[in-house]
């Protein structure tokens, strides 16, 4: 995979300011095609047990200490996400998260893909974060409909009932936003209205591991 040309400066002075940042068009056309015309079939993907989450997850990997998931495997099905699960890891996409937070120690530690369609939601929240960790969330959004803040768009508010916005993406077709998961702003999308849809990777990257 390869990123598109990116203003590094930008991104990295935004997440700087803000403690968050979002960018656009960041796959280069052929390789976003080829992730999105190759996207897993539903049925690797699973709903969850979380009352503040409604939408079907898969593919999960952490890489804490060592370990790895039993949802690992199951990427050798999935060709064109596997490969983009190894670029989230590789050298390269960690140089580009230490420049967007101006470092050198981030590491990937998790990846989960998911799928959202009509009535899901993600009701606003912060991230549990554990004493001295820093860590920081990516949401690519690899596909999803033309009204983000109705069709899985993760925005960035002030409260946890979506009153007072802070951020909303733009488009959620090749792109993404990055935030600081320990900064108590309220992160989450509204229930996705009829024939809207997303789909999107995300990724957590650590300082401390």
């Amino acid at each position: 995979y390869h990123l598109a040309p990116i203003d590094l400066i930008q991104l990295s002075n935004s997440f700087s300011k803000n403690g968050f940042a979002y960018c656009e068009n960041f796959l280069e056309k052929n390789c976003h095609d080829d992730l999105v015309n190759n996207w897993p079939n539903r049925l690797f993907f699973k709903f969850p047990n979380e009352p503040i989450k409604n939408y079907y997850f898969g593919f999960r990997e952490k890489f804490i200490l060592g370990y790895k998931g039993p949802e690992t495997r199951l990427l050798k099905y999935a060709y064109y996400l596997d490969n983009f699960y190894r670029f989230l890891k590789s050298d390269q996409m960690q140089d580009f998260v230490n420049s967007i937070v101006n470092s050198k120690s981030y590491k990937c530690i998790s990846i989960t893909s998911s799928i959202i369609k009509k009535n899901s939601f993600l009701a606003p929240h912060t991230d549990s974060i554990g004493e001295n960790q820093d860590i920081i969330n990516f949401v690519f959004f690899i596909a999803g409909s033309n009204d983000p803040e109705f069709s899985g768009g993760t925005g960035i508010y002030a409260d946890n009932e979506f009153h007072k916005k802070i951020f909303i993406p733009k488009t959620i077709n090749n792109s993404f936003i990055v935030y600081n998961s320990t900064i108590k702003f309220f992160h989450g999308f509204k229930k996705v209205k009829k024939g809207r849809f997303r789909l999107a990777i995300t990724a957590q990257y650590s300082g401390n591991y």
